[in-house]
């Protein structure tokens, strides 16, 4: 017994006390994300190579001669451009 509530009650508000900040957890959890989702939809992503479906834009990233080759995206692109990283599996 403790504090005059016995055993199995202070068992269930527990449990219901749990759920209660799980539910509330969650529902701040998708508030959240519908929240960025509405903010993000519909902004234009910056100029730059279109990417390839799952390796992104692997091809267009230079491998020698790096700033050279990042120079040549900066003259066709802008400033400011972006590249799709794709991550393989292991």
């Amino acid at each position: 017994m403790l504090l005059g509530i016995s055993h199995p009650q202070v068992s269930g508000l527990v449990t219901m006390g749990l759920s209660l900040v799980v539910t509330f957890l969650a529902a701040l959890y998708v508030r959240t994300l519908v929240s960025w989702s509405r903010r993000t939809r519909g902004l234009p992503l910056p100029p730059g190579p279109k990417p390839l479906p799952f390796i992104g834009n692997m091809f267009d990233m230079p491998t020698s001669k790096m700033c050279e080759g990042y120079r040549d995206l900066t003259d066709k692109y802008g400033e400011k451009f972006g590249l799709t990283w794709s991550v393989p599996f292991s």
